[in-house]
């Protein structure tokens, strides 16, 4: 077995058994010496997204359902997700410089991120696994959607930017991907990527992003410079550290971290979502008590909980 971001062989496993997104579910950990990331080692059922994306009330995933309704009600579509959350941002701030390119955007799930940059007048295509996110999408937004894996996706022409956000920590060969998409770019063409930052979190923390299979690798700055390398693509981090999007809470990502040491499934046996966490779904409801996390976050936390880069084909 090899680490799927820099093919070391050095690794260690940290966890055995631990809970998956369904209930049931367990998998086993591994961590990459030379590297830093975590990943998993069992196999993965692709189908977990079609239940993710079938049901628009999923922890954790509703927020998506939520752009995917209200984008069109937005006179700026791409600034409105940008404010929202840093995986736009880092979208919204590499293209600000007025210029229009050919872009793809993978793994894009309800579409929505697609038709902002539409709207912004860029040829944009969308690509995801999902057969029912990409039937959403086309039926939302238009024929703009291929219900396509990355590796087998044969496009006839070369693209400016290929957009790979919340992406890596999904897949089990990220660096197979990568590879991929390079071939995609034209000379000088960017990859932007955002993944959940490990460095965000305590060193001896197990898993602290999505439960498997849903997320099957987890990756801070050091994954990414072995990704960058073993690629031969540039990279550059975006610097997130003041960024605050409405839809996210640093603060409640940090301590909620720190105390949560039992993972609990997100997904019963039938794929319905279990009750969530009270004290997560007060603050998410009660906005003065969001934005004052919010607030106290922007004084205390520097580090953010996303990790946003850019590839560049050189």
């Amino acid at each position: 077995m090899q680490c799927p971001i820099c093919l070391s062989r050095r690794y260690r496993v940290v966890a055995k058994k631990h809970t998956g997104y369904v209930e049931g579910t367990q998998f086993d950990i591994v961590a990459c010496d030379k590297c830093d990331s975590q990943f998993i080692v069992n196999d993965t059922d692709k189908s977990i997204y079609d239940i993710i994306y079938s049901n628009d009330g999923n922890a954790g995933y509703d927020r998506y359902y939520r752009f995917a309704i209200n984008i069109k009600q937005q006179s700026d579509p791409l600034k409105y997700l940008a404010d929202q959350m840093a995986t736009y941002f880092c979208v919204y701030k590499a293209i600000s410089d007025g210029s229009l390119l050919d872009i793809l955007d993978v793994g894009c799930g309800y579409g929505y991120l697609t038709y902002a940059l539409r709207k912004a007048g860029h040829k944009t295509v969308g690509i995801d696994i999902s057969k029912k996110a990409i039937a959403f999408a086309k039926k939302q937004f238009g024929d703009y959607f291929v219900t396509c894996d990355i590796i087998d996706y044969h496009p006839r022409k070369k693209y400016d930017l290929i957009i790979a956000t919340e992406l890596l920590e999904h897949l089990l060969r990220p660096i197979d991907a990568i590879l991929a998409l390079t071939k995609m770019l034209k000379t000088g063409g960017r990859i932007i990527i955002t993944t959940p930052n490990k460095d965000f979190f305590n060193r001896s923390a197990i898993w602290r992003t999505d439960l498997p299979p849903v997320h099957t690798v987890w990756l801070g700055r050091k994954s990414i410079m072995e990704l960058s390398k073993r690629t031969g693509l540039s990279h550059r981090f975006i610097n997130l550290s003041r960024y605050f999007g409405r839809a996210e809470n640093r603060l409640l990502d940090f301590v909620s971290s720190r105390l949560d040491n039992h993972p609990r499934a997100i997904l019963d046996a039938k794929g319905i979502p279990k009750p969530r966490n009270n004290i997560v779904r007060m603050v998410c409801v009660i906005k003065p008590i969001w934005w004052l996390m919010n607030y106290f976050g922007r004084l205390l936390i520097r580090d953010h909980p996303a990790l946003g880069i850019i590839l560049t084909n050189k």
